[in-house]
């Protein structure tokens, strides 16, 4: 959707300011030198998965001011990282990020829920106690009591934006979440991911 840095801080909602351009090519920076490791239990003993997220890049020096603007000039995913985005990767909706993006523990919420509800058998609901909720979104809070009566705020408020999103509360127990549609339905075309 753009060719350069400033086009795309544009097309993203953030301003064509310096700073917000600075930002972004941190960030970028940071995403090219992240490596995803997990350990896990399985069937024939712990596995272990290394997965770099980018195999190379080229950013233009922070010292040429008045070449800032630019795109990087090459980002090579990763083939593990790439395939695993073709197989599992689901589209979030722009608008959606935009309007929540001040709120953190939203973003987070509405990316669950997006990734998460449509893996879901329609046959088989999911049912997730207070506790494991608190587990994976609550450690800002001391208490789960707390946690839990700003998670349900926050579940409305994606929920006025992931309209096809569904969960039902179950009293003090936890939260159901049903088989839904996700924001935006994946589409894959030959020349490779379609987001539009």
């Amino acid at each position: 959707p753009a060719d350069n840095l400033t086009d795309f801080t544009t097309f993203m909602g953030f301003s064509e300011g310096g700073s917000q351009i600075a930002t972004i090519r941190d960030q970028i920076s940071r995403m090219a030198s992240c490596v995803i490791r997990m350990a896990y239990d399985g069937a024939d003993g712990q596995e272990n998965i290394n997965l770099p997220l980018v195999t190379g890049f080229t950013l233009m020096p922070e010292n040429k001011v008045n070449q800032l603007a630019l795109w990087p000039s090459k980002i090579v995913l990763s083939e593990e990282y790439f395939n695993n985005l073709i197989e599992h990767a689901v589209p979030l909706a722009k608008s959606h990020l935009l309007a929540l993006s001040g709120n953190v523990t939203a973003l987070d919420a509405y990316t669950f829920l997006a990734h998460r509800l449509h893996r879901i058998p329609a046959n088989k609901p999911l049912f997730l106690t207070w506790k494991h909720l608190y587990d994976q979104f609550g450690r800002d809070y001391t208490r789960i009591a707390d946690f839990r009566l700003n998670f349900i705020k926050t579940l409305k408020l994606v929920k006025s934006l992931y309209t096809d999103a569904r969960f039902e509360m179950k009293a003090g127990r936890g939260i159901v979440f049903f088989y839904s549609v996700p924001p935006i339905p994946k589409r894959l075309i030959f020349s490779g991911l379609d987001t539009k």
